[in-house]
């Protein structure tokens, strides 16, 4: 990597621009596939799993003013080019305007992707704004023949900027936003005052009872979401989670939720997962309830097990082993027909755990 730098260095600077476009091109054209293929991931189909992901879709205009805020207005005016015959200049806003074309693109792609934005945004606008901070404070004093005296538009000048560098950090909580659960016009405070792991009291009594209560090589079925904290928490192998890059292995668990045969449920752990025999459970949550759309469309299956209307969740399809078992969470008589699953945990509020019977 060196040798290119020194050999750059002894070309004429004319030519590096075409030198280094030249060389971009020939590695994108070597690298095709993996540059497709990223192209393909970022702008292309999402894939019957990823289509299902909210933070996978690409964003509104709601979404970057929610997650990216008043910055971006700020940032905006660090794309004016401004004395850049300094070539250290030139180089900095080069840099600023590389990194926020990537981001602009990486976060048109996904809802996910806006914290790329949302970091390149206030680095942008700590830029601007620390820049009219200095041009002002540099102006305070102005000098005369009585000496120094106040410049007062530059104390307003300074004041406002300041004001503005301090409403662009509270602005993530101060600035109205739009909320489709809360409606238009919302604090970011209060979006926030929920994050956090949903009814996180209750997953970690089941995680922990999983953890102290089954034998350390035991498998467990759950949706792909909590498949990271069941290997935290109770340290135990799951067959999906996040990072599962097999959408194939998604739609099986899918599938094994939406039967509304037990045989054809332990069919799929057998023949896709080689379960036969091991030591299974199945969580289930109330977190499945509106996640139940996602998993029936996965799956293929024309009716999710429960729908929502205007008097709140109902259930749609009442056979699927998904209804039964979360159902059984509060109701135990749903569950108690099952054969090849047994109830071994359940808090009676939000989790249940089963344990397969071959």
């Amino acid at each position: 990597m060196t040798i290119p730098l020194i050999a750059l260095n002894k070309v004429k600077r004319k030519y590096v621009a075409v030198i280094v476009v030249a060389l971009a091109v020939a590695l994108l054209f070597i690298e095709r596939d993996y540059a497709l293929g990223l192209m393909d991931w970022l702008f292309g189909t999402k894939g019957l799993v990823r289509s299902t992901v909210a933070e996978s879709q690409r964003p509104t205009i709601y979404d970057v003013w929610n997650q990216v805020g008043l910055p971006l207005i700020f940032a905006v005016f660090a794309l004016v080019p401004r004395g850049l015959k300094d070539p250290k200049d030139r180089g900095n806003y080069l840099f600023i305007l590389s990194l926020f074309g990537v981001s602009a693109v990486l976060a048109a792609s996904e809802t996910r992707l806006l914290m790329f934005l949302s970091i390149t945004a206030a680095i942008m606008a700590g830029d601007v704004l620390s820049r009219l901070i200095d041009y002002y404070g540099s102006r305070l004093f102005v000098r005369s023949k009585k000496g120094s005296r106040p410049n007062r538009e530059a104390a307003m000048g300074l004041g406002l900027s300041m004001a503005l560098a301090v409403l662009a950090i509270l602005s993530l909580f101060a600035i109205p936003t739009h909320s489709t659960g809360y409606g238009p016009v919302v604090s970011h405070a209060r979006l926030y005052e929920n994050i956090g792991m949903s009814g996180h009291n209750y997953w970690l009594g089941a995680l922990l009872w999983l953890r102290e209560n089954t034998d350390q090589n035991a498998v467990v079925i759950s949706w792909w979401d909590y498949g990271y904290i069941i290997q935290y928490y109770a340290n135990r192998t799951t067959v999906v989670d996040p990072g599962n890059a097999y959408e194939w292995r998604n739609v099986e668990v899918a599938k094994f939720f939406m039967s509304e045969s037990e045989e054809e449920s332990l069919k799929i752990l057998k023949r896709s997962f080689g379960l036969e025999g091991k030591e299974v459970y199945v969580l289930v949550s109330l977190e499945e309830i509106p996640k139940s759309h996602a998993i029936a469309k996965i799956a293929g299956s024309p009716t999710p097990s429960f729908l929502l209307t205007q008097e709140g969740w109902g259930i749609g399809n009442f056979n699927a082993l998904l209804t039964k078992l979360v159902l059984g969470i509060w109701w135990p008589e749903y569950a108690a027909g099952l054969i090849h699953l047994e109830k071994v945990y359940c808090d009676s509020q939000y989790i249940a755990i089963y344990r397969v019977i071959w």
